[in-house]
Formats: C-alpha cells, structure tokens, sequence
C-alpha cells in the first residue's frame, strides 16, 4: 500500500476547510514517514482509514519536548471519541518507543485551531488560548512556491515562517505561518510589509499583542473566526516562546 498517497488523499478530503485544503506534497510527507523523530498513526475500520494523528520529537537529546500534529478525523465519524482515543494512547505509545521514560519528566505540545473551546478540556486543558489575523497583501519580495521554511530580518527583528502545506481555495496561494518572532518583537505594519506577496500569512496573539497595535497598523489584516489553542501534557517548558514551532 502507498501510504504516502493514501495519507495526502485522506487530509486532502477530511483536513479541509471550505477556503483552504490540505494536501502537502508527496516528498514532504515521505520525509515525515522516514524520520526518525517522527511517527504517524492511523485507526481503520473494515479497511477505512478514519483518523491519523503525528507524533513528533523537537527538542534535542534527551528528547524531552514532543509535539502532536495531523490530528484528522474523518468527517463521517466525528464526535465519536476518535481524537480523544488517539490523544490518549499517545503517553502509551511514547513509553513503548521508548521515547518517554519512567521518571523522566517530558512536555508534549499541541497547537489546534478551533472555533471555539477545546473539546479536550477535560483530558488537556489548554494552556493559552490566542487570537489569529491573516492577510494576502505582503509587501515584500515574493518566494518560489514549495519552500518550507522562511527566516526573515524585519526592521532589525528575525522573523520564521513556516509553510503549512495548506492551500487558498480558489486561488492556490501557499499558506504561511509565523511560527516565531525575535523577543523584541515589531509592528504589525511592518510585518506586512516584510513578508513575501505570492502568499497568505497567519499570525497569533502568542507573538503580537493586537490590542496594541492601531487601527491603521491592522489595514490589510483580517481576522479569523477560530482561535489557537496550546495544550500541553508534562511539565510546561520554561519559555514557550523561544521554541520555533509549527503545527499541521
């Protein structure tokens, strides 16, 4: 079985939004498979692939900060249980891998876009809760598609973005996170006029205070209807904001 292409045609259908879709490519995904730091699990059903879960290691030895990511649920079958499933067994797996042990105190991170509250809050309740804006009118000089990270110097402040594999439908632009911004930070006017033209930018409340910035800085920002929740199972890191960290 490909399991590469049976993973894209899955998220492709089922991690999808009625503006974006989901479909990273197949070198990306293989990449995914064949690391070592990185494990990809799915529950079938009479053959059906119904939900799929990431579990990533992104600290350094020995290996104490994971992450999960690719949490999808087929939309046929959600509201059964299956993320909270997948999600509990992960602590089981991790210790089976290895990756976990006895004693060791561990942190493992999960960034999730939602609506509305976490519907885990009962098994993780979430850390922070932050707002996202986006916008397609960057200012700078525009990037060749398929990239998959980008790290910028704005006005002094180093920026990274991270491209999400997600798609604009209608119109095909890539989907770009900033996934991290020097503790200085800077302005929301600048921002938009550092980042590559050819795509669409996402940014959370986590790196910039909106509240602060004006109302003119916010031209050309639009504001999501979801929010950025951070869910953590161990003990918490001592500074999340110096992790540069994606999630899918």
């Amino acid at each position: 079985m490909n399991h590469i292409e049976l993973l894209r045609l899955f998220w492709g259908n089922h991690y999808c939004e009625t503006d974006w879709i989901f479909m990273p490519p197949a070198d990306v995904v293989g990449d995914w498979l064949s690391d070592n730091n990185v494990r990809i699990w799915g529950y079938s059903h009479n053959d059906m692939l119904l939900a799929t879960l990431m579990f990533r290691r992104i600290g350094e030895d020995p290996w104490t900060t994971m992450s999960v990511d690719c949490i999808c649920v087929h939309r046929d079958v959600r509201g059964r249980g299956l993320t909270a499933m997948l999600l509990e067994n992960v602590i089981l797996q991790g210790y089976n891998m290895g990756w976990l042990r006895e004693k060791d105190a561990f942190t493992i991170l999960g960034y999730r876009e939602t609506p509305a509250g976490s519907l885990l809050r009962d098994i993780v309740p979430p850390l922070r809760k932050e707002k996202y804006i986006w916008s397609t009118t960057g200012g700078g000089a525009a990037i060749k598609k398929g990239q998959r990270i980008l790290h910028l110097n704005i006005q002094g402040t180093k920026v990274i973005l991270f491209n999400t594999w997600r798609q604009t439908f209608p119109g095909g632009k890539e989907q770009w996170e900033i996934c991290w911004i020097q503790k200085s930070g800077c302005s929301l006017s600048a921002l938009l006029a550092g980042c590559p033209s050819n795509i669409q930018i996402w940014v959370s409340s986590l790196y910039i205070d909106f509240d602060l910035e004006s109302a003119k800085e916010k031209e050309g920002w639009h504001t999501s209807e979801g929010f950025l929740l951070l869910e953590c199972w161990g003990r918490p890191l001592p500074n999340l904001l110096s992790l540069p960290y994606t999630h899918f």
